[in-house]
C-alpha cells in the first residue's frame, strides 16, 4: 500500500551506498505514491527534472518557485500562491515564515499542497510564523559573542548542504565531515567557494 497523500520533493543523488544506481533510488521513492488509487493526491516539485515527470494514479499536484501550475502551490512576487484548475489565492508571503532559506519555503508550498481541504489557511500561517524548526535541520544551537552557531548535521548529501548554504544572506564557516555514500561531490565545491568564509 501507498500512502492516499504523498509528497516527492526533490531527488538527486543520495544513498547510492544501499541502491545500486540512480534508476533503483528512483523506483524506490516511487514507492511512496505507487499503490495509490484514484482518489490519491501526489505533490511533485515542477523544478526538478526528476520529479516533475512523476504522475501518481490519483490527482498530482505541483509545487515551484518558477512557473505556475494547473493545481498547486507556486511562488510570485514573494507571496505564496495555492491554484486549483487554474485559479490562483494567495496564502501568504514568503517573509513571514521563521525558517530561514528558500527550500523552507518550498516545504511550506508542499506543506500548503499536500494539506488542501485538511488545514486552514490561518493555522498555516500561525505555524509558519511561529515554528522554529526540528533538531539536526538548520537548528539554531546557540549564539555566543553575537556568532550565531547552527546543527545542520541532516544535510548529509550535496544537495542538502547546498541548501543549508543557501539559506543565509552572508558567508558562513563550515564544518562538514562523515562516511563515504558514493555521492559525486563536484556541484558542492563551487557552492563552498560562493557561500564559505
Amino acid at each position: 500500500r501507498s500512502a492516499q497523500r504523498a509528497v516527492i520533493t526533490n531527488l538527486s543523488p543520495n544513498h547510492l551506498d544501499v541502491h545500486k544506481d540512480m534508476e533503483e533510488y528512483i523506483e524506490a521513492k516511487k514507492n511512496v505514491y505507487k499503490f495509490q488509487n484514484e482518489t490519491g493526491l501526489l505533490v511533485v516539485n515542477a523544478d526538478n527534472d526528476i520529479t516533475a515527470p512523476l504522475l501518481g494514479n490519483g490527482a498530482t499536484h505541483y509545487f515551484s518557485r518558477r512557473i505556475k501550475p494547473v493545481n498547486g502551490t507556486y511562488l510570485e512576487n514573494g507571496t505564496i500562491f495555492r491554484v486549483k484548475n487554474g485559479v490562483s489565492e494567495a496564502v501568504m508571503p514568503m517573509d513571514t515564515i521563521l525558517l530561514p532559506g528558500i527550500h523552507n519555503v518550498e516545504n511550506y508550498m508542499t506543506a500548503i499542497a499536500i494539506t488542501d481541504g485538511l488545514v486552514s489557511d490561518e493555522t498555516i500561517r500561525h505555524v509558519a510564523a511561529t515554528f522554529g524548526g526540528v533538531e539536526h535541520r538548520i537548528e539554531l544551537v546557540r549564539i555566543k559573542d553575537n556568532v550565531r552557531y547552527y546543527n545542520d548535521s541532516i544535510a548529509s548529501s550535496p544537495s542538502r548542504t547546498i541548501a543549508g548554504l543557501k539559506s543565509f544572506p552572508e558567508k558562513v564557516l563550515l564544518i562538514a565531515g562523515g562516511y563515504d555514500k558514493h555521492i559525486p561531490y563536484d556541484v558542492l565545491g563551487p557552492e563552498i567557494c560562493a557561500h564559505v568564509k
